[in-house]
Order: structure tokens, then sequence, then C-alpha cells
């Protein structure tokens, strides 16, 4: 019997997806802050577990139907080598580089070990390239990839070459490292001065007032607090999201993330009721 011819489509490593979105509130208000933060190439975004950080970005790539890439960093891309391989992977099975384009990212190896901060730089200057105007590269996750001094100095000399209209967004945990935290400094008088924004992201969180608007038409009833998944972060609270299209079997959820008011009383706890 012949064979059913069935179409191949490229396969994108985990590494490079951007994560699924169900049913995700969209944020106008900070889609707003994150276009004016824009106006610097680097926009850092940073907050505990569970924030939103990550949802955020992706529903304001969504929104704005930015083209770009998203890398989703880890410990291995602590060694230079590694993270270089990547990128180059990206910029074949992602980007879509032309051969020539490809050709012209160069290839790590040892002997370039001591000249770490030019090969960074050439590198991302030929990377960078190839994305066009308004682009977006997203690096997510970027505290698991802990770095020397070494490394991390030179990574902050390569995003110097960022051409004007392309953003690269690091999603973090932490704050940014000093070496690029030095590149947002108000004292500094180089052009560095204006190449980092760290916008304040307070909205992410919902506050417990807001969540009437969510509870008032969808037959929702309190829980014990056993039922409550509380982050690390130990002053930030997770509960499943609220939407009309969930049923008590569904388990397509959101999280909201929710800081407990000064002085509140005990916070209460929500789940889908018949």
């Amino acid at each position: 019997m012949p064979r059913s011819s069935v179409p191949s489509t490229p396969i994108t490593l985990a590494k490079f997806s951007r994560p699924r979105l169900y049913d995700v509130l969209r944020r106008e208000r900070l889609f707003a802050r994150l276009d004016a933060a824009r106006e610097h190439p680097i926009v850092w975004i940073a907050g505990p577990p569970g924030a939103g950080k990550s949802t955020l970005i992706a529903s304001y790539i969504e929104a704005r139907k930015a083209p770009g890439v998203w890398f989703q960093a880890d410990a291995g891309d602590a060694d230079p080598g590694t993270f270089f391989h990547y990128l180059t992977q990206a910029a074949a099975d992602v980007v879509r580089a032309k051969p020539k384009q490809r050709a012209a990212l160069p290839r790590f190896g040892p002997e370039y070990a001591t000249e770490l901060p030019s090969f960074t730089r050439r590198f991302l200057r030929a990377f960078f390239a190839m994305f066009p105007p308004h682009a977006l590269i997203v690096i997510d996750n970027f505290h698991e990839a802990p770095a020397t001094a070494a490394w991390r100095h030179a990574f902050s000399e390569g995003l110097r070459e960022a051409p004007a209209g392309l953003n690269l967004v690091f999603v973090s945990r932490m704050p940014p490292p000093p070496e690029m935290a030095m590149m947002g400094s108000p004292g500094a008088r180089t052009r560095s001065s204006r190449m980092i924004s760290v916008p304040s992201f307070s909205g992410m969180y919902i506050s417990v007032m807001m969540t009437s608007g969510f509870t008032s038409d969808r037959r929702l009833r309190p829980r014990t607090p056993s039922c409550a998944v509380v982050t690390s972060c130990p002053d930030v609270l997770r509960i499943p999201a609220m939407t009309s299209a969930m049923t008590p079997s569904s388990s397509m959820t959101r999280t909201l993330a929710i800081p407990p008011a000064r002085n509140a009383p005990p916070a209460r706890y929500w789940h889908h009721g018949k």
C-alpha cells in the first residue's frame, strides 16, 4: 500500500518554545508599560516564582504580534560554548536565517577563551542582524544560568551590539547582575546609561478586592486553606484562575498572584462548585 504523505513540520526544541497560554487575562495597562520600556534596548523583568512574569511577556508578544525568539535559559548556558551552540541552532531552526547569515556566525572554540568579550560582540552582532525591526529576543529564567564574572562581563559587552529597534527581554527571579545593572546606572555618562530598563510591575499582582469581579457570577465557594498552593515566596498566594469556560474537572488553569493586604483577615481559598 502506498504510504500517505504527511507534510513535514519543523520541530522546535523546548528551549526555544514560548509558554502556552490558556485563557489569559490581557493586562493592557502592563502592556503599555512594556511599550514604554522598549525605548531601551534591554528590558529586565524580575519577580518571585509564580508572579506571572513569563505569562505577561508571552501574552504581550501574542497581543503585539511581535517577531523574535524565546530562549529558555538553564544551567548549561553558564558555559559560553553551550550558549553559542544553541543560539546558532536557534538561527537555523527558529529564526530561519538565510545560509549567508548563518555562515556569518563565528564558531566558538577553546582558542577564544581568552578573547571572550571580543568574540561575544562579534557573534551577537551577527546574530542580532538576523532579526527584523521591532523584534523581541526573550531570555526566560535567566537566573538558572549562573556564570563566572568573566562570562557575565563578556555577555554584557556583547549586548551593546543590539541595534536600534531590537529589544532583549530578560525574565528572572533576580535583579540584573552587577555587569548589566551598570548599563542602567543613572550616574553613567556613556551610551550604556540608556540601554537597560527595569520597570516595576507591581500590577502583575491582583488585589483581593479585584477578585470579586471574577467570583460574582461563576458559582465559586470558599474552601479550606488546605487546598491552597503557596509559592516559595511566603507573601504571595496562588489560586486557580476563574474563567467561565472552566468546568470542575478542567485541568487548564492559570495562576493569579495575590499579595495579602496589610492588616487583612485570613485569606480564603476558592474552587469551582456545582
